[in-house]
């Protein structure tokens, strides 16, 4: 049944959750993210924690949980309600993103959830990637996918592989790729992955590894994931995609009143003989600071794991790539 939007009067459709808000007895009508976003903003909201009403300015002062939103009229209220809030809710949602490829994005959302894994945290790794190098790289193949999951032909626990202890992964394939203009047509503000996960609470951890570009299923993994790591090979081409990255960071959290962190910027490739590694890495150090990561070093064995279908932790456990990526699950795992 075609409504009217309440702010544009825009008669569409309603299929996403965001598009029908209950306000008292009066059910209100969003055609668009932006509508609803410049209705909140020209009314008052009510603190989730004391109740004082006001009206929205800052970033902290709106939080999504889930499809929940609570408010907050001061850090002190937001403090409060983060203590408050029981555990299950504190889900990290990392993507692993470079629109460039060959930055090694896959052998670290890989070996970073593996990792995570082996601290005996519940994580669960996400291909959002329609090469599918996830499921290549640790020897799985899923029947069903992420696409399936997205399009609603499959539960999450039909997708889910349990492929070690305290780790579970959802394939992709080219599947996801075919179905890309699907998706846009049915939800072309990129919000399904954000709604599908919405009461996924079992997991510490989310670690998704993106497509390298910013298409359509990059903004969905952006529109859900609440971190944000970078891997840049120490190339001027991959510091420059970079750069992309981050002005469409700038806009989501602009634009959507979110606040996705850059967890961190890690320099990957990095070969301790060239010097073009060491001025890229100091360039990356210049521009970003406390949020670049200790490097990765070019190591043998990280080339050869996915041949044997294991993370650098099970097949070498002494060489570089696994001191290395050990260092970056420390440092992300106690990031503040």
């Amino acid at each position: 049944m075609l409504v009217k939007c309440t702010v544009c009067e825009k008669e569409f459709l309603p299929h996403l959750t965001f598009q029908t808000q209950k306000e008292g007895d009066r059910v209100l009508y969003f055609c668009s993210q932006l509508c609803l976003l410049q209705y909140r903003s020209s009314k008052k909201v009510k603190c989730s924690v004391c109740g004082k009403e006001f009206f929205l300015s800052k970033v902290f002062q709106r939080e999504e949980i889930g499809f929940n939103t609570y408010f907050f009229c001061s850090i002190q209220c937001r403090d409060r309600h983060t203590k408050e809030t029981s555990v299950q809710y504190m889900v990290r949602k990392i993507a692993v993103m470079n629109q460039k490829g060959g930055t090694g994005k896959t052998t670290t959302a890989v070996n970073l959830a593996a990792g995570i894994a082996e601290k005996g945290v519940k994580t669960l790794l996400v291909d959002m990637d329609p090469q599918g190098s996830v499921g290549v790289s640790l020897g799985v193949r899923g029947e069903k996918t992420i696409a399936d999951f997205l399009l609603r032909s499959a539960s999450l626990p039909e997708c889910v592989i349990p492929v070690r202890k305290d780790l579970d992964i959802v394939c992709a394939n080219e599947k996801l790729s075919q179905l890309e203009f699907e998706l846009i047509r049915e939800d072309p503000d990129a919000f399904r992955m954000r709604e599908r996960f919405s009461d996924v609470y079992e997991y510490r951890y989310i670690i998704v590894d993106c497509p390298p570009s910013m298409s359509y299923l990059g903004r969905a993994v952006l529109n859900f994931c609440n971190e944000i790591i970078i891997p840049v090979s120490c190339d001027y081409l991959s510091f420059m995609g970079t750069q992309n990255i981050i002005k469409s960071i700038n806009y989501i959290n602009e634009f959507l009143k979110r606040d996705i962190v850059i967890t961190g910027i890690l320099p990957t490739f990095f070969d301790i003989r060239n010097r073009i590694s060491h001025l890229i890495l100091q360039d990356l150090q210049k521009s970003f600071q406390a949020k670049c990561l200790p490097p990765i070093r070019i190591n043998t064995r990280l080339k050869e794991a996915p041949i044997h279908r294991m993370s650098i932790f099970e097949y070498a456990p002494d060489s570089h790539g696994a001191e290395d990526y050990n260092l970056l699950v420390e440092r992300v795992m106690h990031y503040q």
